[in-house]
């Protein structure tokens, strides 16, 4: 049968993906037989062992896991430090939200009009305690006359994580 015809590529053909299903397949149908074959092997060679034999039977897969698991960590190059600019780049990187009329970098202040309105969007990030956490605030500021005001959106940001951490002020009376 030709690859076209093969029901693993016309389901990876529904996912978008055209090469890797026959390696998730391959490695699949592998550790199926790898597992089949310890499951077969393992209480047949403990009835003939000893107590002792035994013990090492089943402690050398968990020693041979640590032994991978510590030789991929000591090879694996450190992470780069996350910086301010990481936080506000992370910050700012989904979209369809309010987020996305703020400035991308750190310290960026957007002079806009709108409605009549002054107004001013500015991304402002502070470290927070702790190693690598920082504070991310979406400013807006407006003022028409002798009306003005301020709103805050504030979120903590860690690699890879971000939460709402408050915010605060009045909403602007223009539409966004």
């Amino acid at each position: 049968m030709d690859r076209v015809g093969s029901s693993s590529y016309r389901y990876g053909l529904c996912l978008r993906l055209r090469r890797s299903v026959v390696h998730v397949r391959d490695y699949g149908g592998l550790a199926a037989v790898l597992f089949f074959v310890f499951d077969r092997f393992v209480p047949w060679f403990l009835q003939f062992g000893r107590k002792r034999t035994r013990a090492a039977v089943l402690a050398t897969p968990l020693l041979l896991f640590g032994l991978l698991a510590g030789a991929v960590y000591a090879a694996s190059p450190p992470l780069p430090p996350f910086t301010a600019a990481d936080a506000a780049a992370f910050a700012t990187s989904g979209s369809g939200t309010l987020i996305d009329l703020f400035p991308k970098q750190e310290g960026e202040v957007r002079k806009l009009q709108i409605e009549g309105y002054d107004v001013e969007r500015e991304t402002a990030v502070t470290p927070m305690k702790g190693k690598e956490r920082y504070q991310v605030d979406f400013i807006e500021r407006w003022s028409k006359g002798a009306e003005n005001g301020e709103h805050r959106m504030s979120y903590e940001v860690t690699r890879g994580s971000m939460g709402a951490h408050g915010g605060g002020g009045a909403e602007p009376p223009y539409r966004r």
